[in-house]
């Protein structure tokens, strides 16, 4: 379960997404960076998990359709040297459109 508070805003000299979290329950900060590459979405950040350990994530939104995506979320606590799937998510639409 997770109650959090996000800001997001495009840098553009950077060209990339910046997020900041809050994970209320857990008291924890995450910050993370986004960028499009080769028709993905990649997000990399870092944060400190509820035992106080530092951690490197990464996430990617992939295969992007109108109606689908998959997500997937890898976590390192070994500074990048391997990773761990955390997360896989595959999106789809189930509601048309609504008529305005």
């Amino acid at each position: 379960m997770a109650f959090s508070h996000a800001v997001r805003f495009f840098d553009a000299n950077a060209k990339a997404w910046r997020t900041s979290n809050l994970d209320v329950y857990r008291a924890t900060w995450t910050a993370s960076t986004a960028q499009w590459r080769g028709g993905e979405m990649v997000t990399t950040g870092s944060g400190t998990d509820s035992e106080g350990k530092r951690y490197l994530s990464r996430a990617r939104y992939s295969a992007i359709t109108p109606d689908s995506f998959t997500f997937t979320q890898e976590r390192s606590t070994d500074n990048g040297k391997s990773w761990s799937l955390n997360l896989t998510i595959q999106a789809k639409k189930v509601a048309a459109p609504s008529s305005r």
